[in-house]
């Protein structure tokens, strides 16, 4: 049987979530101090309890770019085109939710694109079907979402309609305008990652990134960190603040 612990969170994928974003954060201190590591240690169980498989997966690139980084070759590569690179990420992950579910409805690759619905827990369905129903937008509608009523047993399954996938949210919900707006505000810390130096900052924008394939917590303050970091600073404590005309 697999158990999964929600540590106290409505959801055990909640509870991963929030585990992923420590283990980022301990992930950039571990960069530059391996003592960190020890820390990270009960987080990494404490997530394996969970069960989130996102979040579990996302801990293993977050790691293998970690290792990547250390490399002086590939870390030369990645501090030269940072930029392009999350541009070319962000985009292809757009791409892939647009596309995925415009095959969802129209049966292309059928018996593919269900082994991926499946794999995703329904998600293409559910995107799918907000695709069938609203449609792309420039500006942006209202679509009215019903959640599981987690006080009853039973509930009717053609009652629930979420959205799960970050991009088709911003699509369907803030018009395609927001998408570009979002698209652009990435571009801006990329830079700003770049022209600071810490490199290791590209790891939580590719986690960022790839988990709004899957959750709209991205959108969410409460997460996602990297959305207030648009703001931020990231120079090192012996650098002095950069003028916007370095940016």
């Amino acid at each position: 049987m697999n158990i999964k612990t929600s540590f106290g969170f409505i959801l055990p994928n909640t509870a991963g979530l929030q585990f992923l974003l420590i283990i980022l954060l301990l992930i950039i201190k571990t960069f530059y101090d391996y003592r960190y590591i020890y820390l990270m240690l009960p987080f990494l169980i404490f997530l394996y309890l969970t069960g989130a498989r996102t979040s579990k997966g996302l801990v293993l690139i977050a790691m293998i770019v970690f290792l990547a980084l250390k490399i002086s070759g590939i870390y030369t590569f990645i501090e030269r085109h940072l930029v392009g690179i999350i541009m070319i990420l962000f985009i292809s992950t757009v791409v892939f939710s647009i596309v995925t579910v415009v095959m969802f409805n129209d049966g292309v690759m059928q018996a593919l694109i269900n082994k991926l619905n499946t794999a995703m827990s329904g998600r293409l369905k559910l995107g799918a079907t907000i695709m069938d129903n609203y449609g792309l937008t420039m500006f942006g509608q209202h679509i009215p979402y019903s959640l599981v009523d987690n006080t009853k047993v039973t509930w009717v399954k053609t009652s629930y309609l979420w959205l799960d996938n970050a991009y088709l949210k911003i699509i369907f919900n803030f018009g395609c305008i927001w998408l570009i707006v979002y698209l652009l505000a990435f571009r801006q810390l990329a830079k700003k990652v770049r022209y600071s130096g810490r490199i290791i900052f590209i790891i939580p924008m590719v986690v960022i990134i790839l988990l709004g394939i899957s959750e709209s917590a991205v959108l969410y303050y409460w997460f996602n960190s990297i959305c207030i970091a648009f703001v931020a600073d990231f120079s090192k404590s012996d650098q002095s603040i950069r003028s916007k005309e370095d940016y």
